[in-house]
């Protein structure tokens, strides 16, 4: 069988995907839904896995700005996401830094999923479990806080600032302050 990049990055272990790794075929691999390795390797439900495949599709030149074409996701969707039920918050903090730094939209907007900022919120964890994202989503100098997320014309600001979650409309106002829009 001929190994499938997305595949082996979103189920395999790290020694498993490293086993059989081709660089070339993981750089250029997109599939008929528009999934690539480092969509995979995001998504991984192993977080050491998931971490140690990212790290490694990146130091190999893997684009954290791309968007998959069907539900326009990107890696920050994929991270956020409640699909994987284990985490290790401080390792995917550096990796989430990487990603951001790498070009990954924390605007980009999915007809179906919503923003990524949408996305962290709904994350099946507690707010303490989530603060070394929170660290870093909030340092990023770059969130839309005035767009648009639904037909009522709801923005990023509203959501985040009637969130249910304890910490989350705190550190939004503090982000909104800093950031004011322009």
């Amino acid at each position: 069988m001929k190994w499938n990049p997305w595949y082996s990055a979103m189920y395999d272990t790290f020694e498993d995907f490293l086993a059989g790794y081709d660089r070339e075929v993981a750089m250029s691999y997109e599939d008929s839904r528009g999934g690539s390795a480092l969509l995979g390797a995001v998504g991984n439900r192993d977080p050491s896995s998931r971490v140690k495949i990212t790290d490694l599709l990146l130091n190999d030149g893997a684009d954290p700005s791309f968007v998959g074409p069907g539900d326009k996701v990107n890696v920050l969707h994929l991270l956020f996401d409640g699909f994987a039920e284990e985490h290790d918050f401080e390792r995917e903090a550096v990796l989430l830094q990487r990603l951001l730094e790498g070009g990954a939209d924390i605007n980009q907007r999915s007809p179906r999923f919503g923003r990524p900022v949408e996305c962290l919120d709904s994350m099946p964890c507690s707010d303490a479990e989530l603060a070394p994202f929170y660290e870093v989503v909030f340092a990023w100098p770059h969130i839309d806080m005035d767009a648009v997320i639904n037909k009522r014309g709801s923005t990023i600001r509203s959501f985040l600032f009637s969130s249910g979650r304890p910490d989350l409309p705190r550190l939004a106002r503090e982000y909104d302050a800093a950031h004011p829009s322009t």
